[in-house]
């Protein structure tokens, strides 16, 4: 049989099953509504739908205004989930999903399991899905976390090492051991051969090519314990700073907005009130260069207090605005 009529009889027999689902979420849906959701046309809708009722689906059709396609109440066909839309609904996160190169079984998967619900469990997964959608990656992401997504994860999956250029260094041997996605950002946990595991950011791989060598795990490797392992050794190692500043309570809003996430817990601890009626706070910062970039846009609103380092370039910068914008004489 030629190839093109298997691949024809597979979209169909895909878009059977989709259709079949659709009408299982238990609501009337028109051929227009079907064919846009299936991205057919109408006329294939009711093909497909003269199909299913050829095998013996009791698809109810009423015409005319209002009428659309459904099936009796109750009515419910069992349809397995295939081992890729298991995976993809494991993972669960759509962005995840689709840089993995399982999008659209995931939305299969999805269907089936919403399909597969009794009917008060079906009403309240549906409302859930129109009050929460998500969104991974981060404001302003260039999208380039994902580039080598696919390839580490079936390398991963086959247990098969790879040659990877790493920040511009010559290529060495891995072990991927698996994948995390961590606020829209893509890191992979790996070995070199015969070493302990650590943690690589994806963006910063160059090239990424699967060997023919095959690897053992880790007996025991766990990716979710490590990944917080490690996560909270990287944490707590981090440079950290305090920075002590003045700032009026009208104010402090301002602060919180001009300074980064990781900071602004600290802004909301609890302060000293002093003498002419503003709040001292101690803030955290990574490095000083950090506090500069952060708190210089605020000009005159805050008063650093500590470190003099720290204030003695916000007091230089401070001279150097004066001078450039003082009127000529």
């Amino acid at each position: 049989m030629p190839v093109s009529v298997i691949y024809d009889r597979t979209v169909r027999a895909r878009r059977l099953i989709s259709l079949l689902l659709l009408l299982q979420l238990g609501r009337r849906l028109t051929a227009a509504e079907l064919a846009e959701r299936l991205g057919v046309s109408v006329r294939t809708v009711h093909r497909d739908i003269d199909a299913l009722l050829d095998a013996g689906v009791p698809v109810q059709a009423d015409r005319g205004p209002g009428g659309g396609f459904a099936l009796p109440a109750g009515h419910r066909s069992r349809v397995p989930l295939s081992a890729g839309e298991a995976q993809a609904l494991l993972v669960g996160a759509p962005g995840a999903a689709g840089a993995l190169g399982l999008g659209a079984l995931l939305v299969d998967a999805q269907c089936k399991l919403l399909a597969s619900l009794p009917g008060d469990l079906r009403q309240a997964a549906s409302r859930a899905q129109e009050l929460v959608h998500v969104d991974e990656p981060r404001w302003f992401s260039d999208g380039d976390d994902s580039t080598f997504v696919a390839e580490l994860a079936s390398a991963a999956a086959d247990r098969v090492r790879v040659e990877a250029g790493y920040r511009e260094e010559d290529p060495q041997t891995l072990e991927p051991l698996g994948l995390v996605l961590k606020a829209g950002v893509w890191y992979l946990a790996a070995r070199p051969p015969g070493e302990a595991p650590r943690i690589y950011r994806l963006s910063r791989f160059g090239s990424v090519v699967p060997t023919a060598e095959r690897f053992r795990r880790p007996r025991g490797f766990d990716l979710a314990a490590f990944w917080e392992q490690s996560r909270d050794e990287f944490e707590s190692s981090r440079p950290r700073m305090d920075v002590t500043l003045r700032v009026a309570e009208s104010d402090i809003e301002m602060l919180r907005a001009a300074v980064d996430s990781t900071v602004r817990p600290t802004v909301d601890r609890p302060g000293t009130p002093t003498a002419d009626g503003r709040t001292e706070l101690t803030l955290t910062f990574e490095r000083i260069e950090y506090a500069y970039t952060n708190l210089m846009p605020l000009a005159g609103a805050v008063e650093v207090v500590a470190p003099a380092e720290l204030r003695a370039r916000l007091a230089a910068a401070g001279r150097e605005l004066a001078a450039v914008y003082a009127p000529a004489p």
